[in-house]
C-alpha cells in the first residue's frame, strides 16, 4: 500500500544520503534531503535486480529493487560472527589451499545475503550490487543461490557492483561520449631501484634499509607481454597503443591524451595504502624514473583523480589492485574509485594477488567475448565460467586444485584462486 511505500522510500533515502556521503558527491552527484528517488530513473529492464545491501551491528538492511516491484529486508545477525566468516572466506579464496574449505563459509554468507531474496533472484539474470563492509572483498558471484547445496551466481547470473544508487541513476542517464575504439596497454615495467621518499632519510639505519627493501620488492612480469599481446590481436593495429619497459612510467600516463581511448588497460603490480613507506594511498607501481622527473614510480588514487578519462572500461590487472587499505570502508572502490572519478565508465580490478598466467587466458577469454559484441559483465561471466570449468588448462598448479561443487552442473572445478579474483564496478 501507499504506506509501505512511503516507508520504503524513506528508507532509501536514508540510505542514499549515507552512500552519498561516502562516493556520490565526489561524482558529482547532488542530492537533497527531501528529495524522492523516482525508482523508475534506475531504468531497470525486466531481469535485472538492484540489491543494495547496508550492513549494521545486529541488522543486514537489504534493499531489492526489480522493474516491478520493490522489497527491504531486516536480516538479525551478529556483526562480528558474519565479519569473521567473511575473513576467513577471503582468506580462503585467495591462496589455493584445500579445494572445499571455502564452500562452507560461502554456503553461511549466502544464507544471510540470498535466502531473503532468492524469490526475486528466479527471473534476474543481471545483478547490480551496493555491497558494503566485508561484503566488499568477496566475489559476489561466488555466493551461492541455495544455502545448503552450493551453486554459484556465477553460472547463471551476471554481476556489476556499483558504488551507489545515485551513480546508477547517473550512469543510465547518462551517454557513452567515446566514440574511438582505441586501447592503451601498458605492462612490464621496468621497476628498477627506486628512491626512499627524503621523509624516511633522517630515519634510523635499520628502517632506512627496511625502507630501501620494500620499494625494490616488485619482480618483474613478463608475462604481462603476453598478457596484452593477446588482447590487441582483437583490436586494428592502429587502434593499439602499447607501453613496455621504462616507457610504462608515471611520466608516460600523465603525458598522453588518455581521452582519446574507449579501453584502458594497465598490467602491472598494485600496492595498498601504507604497503610501502610514504605511499598512503592504493597505487600502480610503474616504471622507476630518474629522480629529476619528479616522479616516483606510484601513480596513487589522488593521482589517478586528475588523470581526463573518457573511457568505457578501465581494466587493473594487477596484484591486490582492487582490495583496498581495509577490508571494511574502502573496500574494492580503492584504486578503482580514482578512475570512476576520472571518468571510466567501469572499472575491472582484482580482490587478491592474481596468478599471472591463469590472468593471461582470463583476459584473453575476457576480450574474445568482449569483442565478439558481449557486455562487460557478461564477457566476464563467460570467461570465468570457462576457467572454473577447467577447459585446457594451461598451468601445472591449476590442474593440480579441483574444486567438486555439489551443483549438479559439472563435477570438476577449478579452485576460484586461479579465476575468481576480478570483479567489474560500474556499467
Amino acid at each position: 500500500g501507499k504506506g509501505m511505500a512511503k516507508d520504503f522510500m524513506g528508507a532509501i533515502r536514508s540510505a542514499r544520503m549515507l552512500r552519498s556521503r561516502q562516493f556520490g558527491e565526489l561524482l558529482g552527484v547532488t542530492y537533497q534531503a527531501g528529495e524522492d528517488l523516482d525508482l523508475a530513473s534506475l531504468k531497470l529492464a525486466p531481469d535485472e535486480l538492484l540489491l543494495n545491501i547496508i550492513l549494521t551491528d545486529r541488522t543486514m538492511i537489504i534493499f531489492a529493487i526489480s522493474s516491478e516491484r520493490h522489497r527491504l529486508f531486516l536480516v538479525p545477525y551478529e556483526r562480528h560472527v558474519f565479519n569473521a566468516v567473511a575473513k576467513r572466506v577471503k582468506h580462503q579464496l585467495s591462496q589455493p589451499g584445500d579445494p572445499d574449505a571455502h564452500i562452507t563459509d560461502l554456503l553461511h554468507i549466502s544464507e544471510w545475503v540470498l535466502t531473503p531474496v532468492k524469490g526475486m533472484l528466479t527471473n534476474s539474470r543481471r545483478l547490480i550490487v551496493i555491497p558494503d563492509g566485508v561484503l566488499n572483498g568477496i566475489p559476489f558471484s561466488l555466493l551461492s543461490k541455495s544455502a545448503t547445496t552450493y551453486s554459484p551466481l556465477v553460472i547463471d547470473h551476471e554481476i556489476v557492483l556499483t558504488p551507489s544508487i545515485s551513480y546508477v541513476v547517473q550512469q543510465r542517464a547518462g551517454q557513452y561520449q567515446n566514440n574511438t575504439d582505441r586501447i592503451f596497454a601498458l605492462a612490464d615495467p621496468v621497476y628498477g631501484s627506486r628512491a626512499v621518499p627524503e621523509v624516511h632519510r633522517d630515519e634510523t639505519q635499520a628502517f632506512y634499509t627496511r625502507a630501501v627493501k620494500d620499494f625494490n620488492l616488485f619482480d618483474p612480469l613478463p608475462e604481462t607481454r603476453t598478457e596484452v599481446g593477446n588482447i590487441v590481436k582483437r583490436f586494428p593495429s592502429s587502434h593499439v597503443t602499447l607501453v613496455f619497459g621504462n616507457q610504462a612510467s608515471e611520466s608516460t600516463v600523465k603525458s598522453s591524451r588518455l581521452d582519446r581511448y574507449r579501453y584502458l588497460h594497465f598490467a602491472t603490480h598494485g600496492i595498498l595504502g601504507n604497503q610501502i613507506p610514504g605511499i598512503n594511498e592504493p597505487a600502480l607501481v610503474l616504471a622507476s624514473e630518474p629522480e629529476s622527473s619528479g616522479e616516483d614510480g606510484f601513480l596513487t588514487m589522488n593521482e589517478v583523480e586528475q588523470l581526463n578519462l573518457s573511457c568505457e572500461l578501465t581494466v587493473l590487472s594487477a596484484c591486490d589492485s582492487g582490495s583496498g587499505r581495509y577490508f571494511t570502508g574502502e573496500g574494492i572502490m580503492g584504486l578503482s574509485r580514482g578512475f570512476l572519478l576520472a571518468g571510466s565508465r567501469s572499472v575491472l580490478v582484482s580482490l587478491w594477488p592474481v596468478d599471472s598466467q591463469s590472468t593471461v587466458r582470463l583476459m584473453d577469454l575476457f576480450y574474445g567475448c568482449l569483442r565478439s559484441g558481449k557486455s562487460k559483465a557478461e564477457s566476464l561471466r563467460l570467461a570465468q565460467l570457462a576457467m572454473m570449468r577447467g577447459d585446457q588448462p594451461q598451468n601445472r598448479s591449476e590442474r593440480g586444485i579441483r574444486v567438486r561443487y555439489r551443483s549438479g552442473v559439472s563435477t570438476n572445478r577449478v579452485h576460484p584462486f586461479f579465476w575468481a579474483p576480478f570483479v567489474l564496478i560500474g556499467e
